[in-house]
């Protein structure tokens, strides 16, 4: 879809919209939609005039002193795409306005770490999946159940500082918006929301917290709960006060033959992703030493991103970073983060910098950095 066609498909949905989360509305929220070649404001006071820089994701920000809601084209492929993901981005900029998320984590450091190749913890997210999907079960049992499992992985959480309130404060902000997403799909387009598959990284928080969402929207009045969320309550916590003391059927969950499942698909998973780094590192990889000292902005797949649980992160499709110092972009190419050393290794051409400025420019990689030097042993790093 291209930002001029669907310009006007986006206004007459603003015309009218449907009620999804308590006053929200995403009439006159500040948006731009662009693609590859155009970008288009609407309702926003003070549109700039040239392309910004940030504009590589589907998300809220900060545009010329307006949190403003930026949707990607590439994203949409029609009406029924396009319209609900609106809805969502808006959320975005109504939460920034409404919502109050505590907690104090480093949001790279913790995503690194997440244990998504934990065989204890992927059984447990299986499970989960079992019980929303399960329905010979009430909204009140699977209530129930799923606090059992969300009290045992949440154990597993809170091993590493920082990753309950990341989880936590991701499923307000994420899983809210993808429950206003899904209540606008299904309002104007008679879409009902697919709980059939279970992530286990970053995204899994898209569909557990829409999920846990529509359970709070069956138990609790519906503005008592939303209101509670504003306040800064996790959509965990509130299902966890359904059933506090709640004991579990870990038999009928099956959750010891979901461990060892796992652990199968654990070993694949790692024998696949450590062969193609091993093939990164050997064919003309090329690192950057990322500054700590400054403010960096990424966007990625969320249902792609692999997080190894030792600091180091994969990017299977895209990513793309944003820096002082300029952008790196690699596109359809494995890129590799390692929190630890502050590094990003990727496959390309030899790296050429004059006056401490790095251009690559190829089908898959676009790179534009001044104030960097090249080390002895090959890395990249900024002055």
């Amino acid at each position: 879809m291209k930002a001029k066609v669907t310009i006007d498909i986006v206004k007459r949905a603003l015309e009218n919209p449907v009620s999804t989360w308590l006053d929200y509305t995403p009439r006159n929220v500040p948006i731009v939609i662009y693609d590859d070649d155009e970008f288009i404001f609407i309702n926003h006071p003070n549109p700039p005039s040239d392309r910004p820089n940030q504009l590589t994701a589907a998300t809220a920000l900060e545009i010329n002193g307006y949190l403003t809601a930026t949707i990607p084209l590439a994203m949409c492929n029609d009406k029924q795409s396009l319209i609900p993901l609106v809805y969502h981005e808006c959320f975005h900029v109504y939460q920034g306005q409404k919502f109050q998320f505590d907690g104090e984590y480093n949001f790279f450091e913790v995503l690194a770490f997440y244990p998504e190749l934990n065989p204890t913890y992927r059984a447990l997210c299986s499970a989960e999946t079992d019980v929303l999907n399960n329905n010979t079960l009430s909204p009140l049992e699977k209530s129930k159940v799923l606090s059992g499992l969300i009290r045992k992985r949440h154990g597993i959480l809170a091993q590493h500082e920082g990753l309950l309130d990341f989880e936590k404060n991701l499923e307000m902000n994420e899983g809210a918006a993808s429950f206003v997403e899904q209540k606008a799909k299904a309002a104007l387009f008679n879409i009902s929301p697919d709980n059939s598959m279970c992530y286990y990284g970053y995204s899994r928080q898209y569909f557990m917290g829409a999920a846990i969402c529509w359970l709070l929207e069956q138990t609790y009045s519906t503005s008592k709960w939303q209101e509670l969320v504003e306040c800064g309550k996790s959509l965990s916590e509130l299902l966890l006060q359904i059933a506090p003391q709640e004991q579990t059927d870990w038999t009928m969950l099956d959750i010891a033959n979901k461990e060892k499942l796992e652990k199968q698909n654990v070993e694949r998973i790692l024998f696949e992703a450590n062969r193609k780094i091993e093939n990164l590192l050997n064919n003309g990889a090329v690192t950057i030493r990322l500054s700590g000292k400054t403010q960096i902005f990424r966007s990625f797949s969320p249902r792609s991103i692999i997080a190894l649980g030792d600091g180091r992160l994969i990017h299977p499709e895209f990513v793309t970073i944003q820096t002082p110092n300029g952008q790196i972009s690699i596109q359809d190419e494995m890129t590799l983060e390692n929190y630890t050393d502050g590094t990003v290794v990727f496959h390309a051409a030899t790296p050429e910098i004059v006056n401490n400025k790095l251009d690559m420019h190829s089908e898959n990689v676009q790179i534009s950095l001044e104030q960097v030097r090249q080390l002895p042993n090959g890395i990249i790093e900024f002055l």
